[in-house]
Parts: structure tokens; C-alpha cells; sequence
């Protein structure tokens, strides 16, 4: 077995390219593969063989020999072109998952940053419309964090929605404790993904906000600078600017934050949630990750755990509301509200609901039909095994 340590690794990884927290990830995705192992090998259910530090598959990548997939170097050269210069780490269920995030570093120099919310708030809770320009109202909370800093949400929960758009990467959670869904604009790195339950204080990615540089962009448009935009989410609503996340003040939840020092978890004190009463509790492990792990522990079961995985969540009615419960001023903000506004917002809230929800109900159906096929396959070699299957003696 031909295990390398975790800086020989990180070395391999830079000369590949990877830098920063891209380096930080893929080394941490390596390690949650192989363990380090350059000659470790799987064969999956289909016959494929993952190989080597990045279990790089034979059959998803024919182009990488297995001579390059147990060469250290060559396989992070290679994985540095898979995950786009470093900048896409979904080819690996482990990254998927969340399984990597145990082996990230606990004291790089993003993590031992300040907490997010410690920042100055430049621009606040804004429920009037103010004049053009003025980016009201403003239902969030603006925090000058730098360029970069860590950002996690402050109680555990599922993330509903993570991807990247004009301004910046954008990211849902719904809280465990049944509240209102936190979410944060201009990312300009996203570490999690749709339907990955994380804990309060998890690393979600790093902000941008920032108008040239970085992965991702964004257009003075939408910001002047670097910045941290978080707020809590019930709906969608139309402004002046167009329809925009609508929800209450965030302001009380960043201040249970700040009382008990919530931080990256691994990085200080504050490892667990804000409450909306609050006080602070432990997140509970979901259903789905204690049947990931079971299954994960049983030979022939690990297609079904990494199933699970994937498995998105049922996010039940999706309603957008015109915003006809939004407090506003005639005086300052003109009547844009009329009943043919409504038309659109709910066509869009039936659509959006049959479809977010028929796709769950499918993947799910496979995983429990395939599941059912591979219990019968058990019982059956169990019982042949056992001589009750009427053969000859």
C-alpha cells in the first residue's frame, strides 16, 4: 500500500495547479477517497474501477490510463482538468456528500478569519423604497467582510438551492428548527450542494461581491465591492428593481450569533446553533444520514447509500406571492401592485411546485426499486445457501 502523507499530497496538488481553498478541497476530497492510497481500487456495481489518490473512473474518464491514475502527480494533473482548473469538484460523491469536509483544514487562513457577521453592516434592513440607485427596499443585511472570508449559516439545516448567477453564487437553507430559509448572495466559491444537510457554523464557501477577479464575477449592477449579503427567506416579491427575496429582519438571528460567538466549526467557540428562542442546541443527525451511514457499513449496499446522497429533498408548496403583505409607502413608492399581477406568480407557483417535487419522487422510486431488487437477491442466495432451494443431492 502506497500511502503518501497530507503535505506530500498538498505538493502534488499545488504543482497540479490547485491553490487556496481549491487545494485545500481537493486534497481533502483525496483523502476522503483513498485515504491517501495511490494504488487504492473499487469496482463498482457496473464493473467500472475508480483508481488511485482521486479514484479517477475508468469508464467516466477513459482518457486518464491507469499508469497516470496511481502516479500521484499525474492524477492530480488530471483532476485539476476534471474539476475545471479547480473551480467544479462535483465528478466526486465525496464532495457531493459532504463526506470531504472532516478532512478540511481547521486553521487556514480563511477559516482563522474573523466570523462574517463581525464586519460592519454597510447597508441594513430597509422596508421603503428610497429613490433609483438606493437598492431598496433592501430586505437583508449587507456585511463588509473582504474579499474571500468564510461564510457559514447559523443553524443546521438543508441547503435548497446552491448554484452561481449573475450576481455571484447564491445559497438556500432551511433550518432544522422550522423557521424561516437563510440564504446569501455573491459567493464567489460554493462548497455545498442541493439537498447536503450541514451544521451551524459549516463552511458554505467564500464571499466575492466583488465587481473584477475571482471564479465569479459580478457586474457593478449588482455590487460596488466585496460584501456579504444575508437575510431570511419566505418568498419572492416585486419592488421597483424587480422581483427580489422578501422575509423578517435578520437582524435578531446575526445578534444570537454574536452573543454566543458562533464560528467555523473546528475554528473556536460556538460549534452549535441559534435558535430562534435564543437558545442554543445541538443539530440532530437527519433520518437520510443515519440510513446513509448503516448502509454505507454493509458490502453491496454502497450504491444505495451514495444514492441516497444524491436523493433531493421534497420541497413541498413553492408559492410566489406578488408581495401583497409587504409594508410599504404610497408616498414614496408608487402602487405598482394590481391584480393581473398575480396571474404570473401563480401560474409559476403550480408549475414550480409539480415539477421540484415529481423529480424527488422519481429519483426516490428507482433507489427503492432497486434497493427491493438487491433485498431479493439476498434472501434468495440467503436460501440456497441454507439448502431450501429444491436442487438435486
Amino acid at each position: 500500500m502506497a500511502v503518501i502523507s497530507v503535505a506530500a499530497a498538498r505538493s502534488y496538488a499545488q504543482q497540479a495547479g490547485f491553490s487556496g481553498q481549491s487545494l485545500n478541497i481537493i486534497v481533502a476530497i483525496a483523502q476522503a477517497e483513498s485515504s491517501l492510497n495511490t494504488q487504492a481500487t473499487h469496482t463498482n456495481s457496473d464493473g467500472s474501477i475508480d483508481r488511485g489518490i482521486l479514484q479517477i473512473n475508468d469508464k467516466a474518464h477513459p482518457d486518464v490510463s491507469s499508469t497516470c491514475a496511481f502516479d500521484p502527480a499525474c492524477a492530480f494533473q488530471q483532476g485539476y482538468r476534471i474539476s475545471s482548473n479547480g473551480t467544479n469538484f462535483g465528478a466526486w460523491t465525496t464532495y457531493t456528500s459532504g463526506a470531504y469536509l472532516k478532512y478540511m483544514p481547521s486553521s487556514t487562513a480563511t477559516q482563522s478569519s474573523p466570523a462574517w457577521y463581525t464586519f460592519p453592516i454597510s447597508h441594513g434592513y430597509i422596508t421603503t423604497y428610497q429613490g433609483v440607485g438606493t437598492d431598496t427596499p433592501h430586505y437583508a443585511e449587507d456585511f463588509e467582510a473582504p474579499f474571500h472570508t468564510s461564510f457559514f449559516f447559523l443553524e443546521p439545516g438543508t441547503i435548497q438551492k446552491a448554484d452561481y448567477q449573475a450576481w455571484g453564487g447564491e445559497v438556500y437553507e432551511k433550518p432544522d428548527s422550522g423557521g424561516p430559509q437563510e440564504y446569501v448572495f455573491h459567493l464567489d466559491e460554493i462548497d455545498v450542494a442541493q439537498g447536503q444537510h450541514v451544521d451551524a457554523g459549516q463552511l458554505i464557501g467564500l464571499s466575492g461581491g466583488q465587481t473584477s477577479g475571482g471564479e465569479h464575477p459580478t457586474s457593478i449592477q449588482y455590487s460596488t465591492g466585496p460584501h456579504i449579503h444575508f437575510g431570511e427567506f419566505t418568498e419572492y416579491i416585486n419592488s421597483p428593481d424587480g422581483e427580489i427575496p422578501y422575509g423578517p429582519n435578520p437582524g435578531s438571528l446575526v445578534a444570537q450569533a454574536q452573543d454566543k460567538g458562533l464560528n467555523l466549526l473546528g475554528g473556536g467557540a460556538g460549534t452549535g446553533s441559534v435558535g430562534t428562542g435564543g437558545m442554543t442546541e445541538n443539530a440532530p443527525t437527519p433520518l437520510g444520514a443515519q440510513v446513509n451511514a448503516i448502509l454505507s457499513e454493509f458490502p453491496g449496499f454502497s450504491g444505495i447509500a451514495i444514492a441516497l446522497d444524491k436523493a433531493e429533498q421534497f420541497p413541498g408548496v413553492i408559492w410566489y406571492n406578488p408581495g401583497d403583505n409587504v409594508t410599504w409607502n404610497p408616498s414614496t413608492w408608487p402602487a405598482i401592485f394590481d391584480p393581473s399581477n398575480y396571474i404570473g406568480p401563480a401560474i409559476r407557483s403550480v408549475l414550480d411546485t409539480i415539477v421540484s417535487n415529481t423529480i424527488p419522487l422519481l429519483v426516490r422510486a428507482l433507489i427503492a426499486f432497486i434497493g427491493l431488487i438487491l433485498v431479493i437477491g439476498l434472501v434468495r442466495n440467503a436460501v440456497n445457501a441454507a439448502g431450501f432451494g429444491g436442487g438435486s443431492q
